[in-house]
């Protein structure tokens, strides 16, 4: 009788021997994947401010080039002007 409960025991001890051993390996597995999902996080947050650095990078060039554009209209009338004011005195000169 004795001997049957100490194999029935020992039998109890390799079970949850056993359990424990799967636990463990189900404990690691959850903590790789935890590391796994935060940096997958991580990445997806350096994802969104390189979109959001590059969005304000496209939209502060296209002010910019807005500016130049401007700039260069500006100018381009100005000499209109220029031209058409010296006409007109150069018509003047010639008419006295």
């Amino acid at each position: 009788k004795r001997m049957g409960e100490i194999a029935q025991l020992q039998q109890q001890l390799q079970q949850a021997q056993g359990q424990i051993k799967e636990l463990s390996g189900d404990l690691q597995t959850a903590r790789r994947e935890t590391v796994h999902t935060k940096q997958q996080i991580e990445v997806e947050k350096a994802k969104t401010r390189i979109a959001d650095s590059e969005m304000r990078s496209k939209s502060a060039s296209k002010d910019a080039l807005g500016k130049l554009s401007n700039a260069v209209k500006l100018q381009t009338e100005k000499i209109r002007l220029n031209e058409r004011v010296n006409s007109q005195e150069k018509s003047q000169k010639e008419k006295k």
